[in-house]
């Protein structure tokens, strides 16, 4: 088991008993492999994001929070990301895309539900 595993799963356990994890003096992140990373915030929080290089850069990109998201979850999001690297896909872009793709998907059903206009329907999921 990775070293993240216990840590995660020591904190995990601690929030679900205590109703919330451990408030910290400072941003603790703790590393898993493959550029999978959690941070443990002062608020007691505890969020899977991934790092990863891009042309060079240091990047990184947010999985989700604990309990929303399990660390076998965030490692199988990561496994995802590291496939579009292979790929040659900037998994920041991919995701931008990929939200893209479920609103014009809902965009569509709107429109084919409710008969109003699709440029109508795009607003009102804007917030216009």
């Amino acid at each position: 088991m990775h070293i993240l595993s216990w840590s995660v799963h020591i904190a995990c356990r601690y929030k679900i008993k205590k109703g919330s994890c451990k408030k910290r003096d400072q941003i603790k992140v703790i590393s898993d492999a493959h550029g999978l990373n959690v941070r443990l915030s002062t608020s007691g929080s505890i969020t899977f994001f991934y790092r990863y290089r891009w042309n060079g850069n240091a990047a990184q990109l947010t999985i989700g929070d604990y309990p929303t998201i399990s660390l076998s979850h965030a490692r199988e999001r990561r496994q995802y990301f590291r496939s579009w690297l292979t790929e040659g896909l900037d998994p920041r872009r991919q995701m931008v895309l990929e939200k893209k793709k479920k609103t014009e998907a809902l965009t569509v059903k709107e429109h084919m539900t409710t008969g109003r206009s699709f440029s109508t329907v795009r607003n009102l999921g804007q917030g216009h």
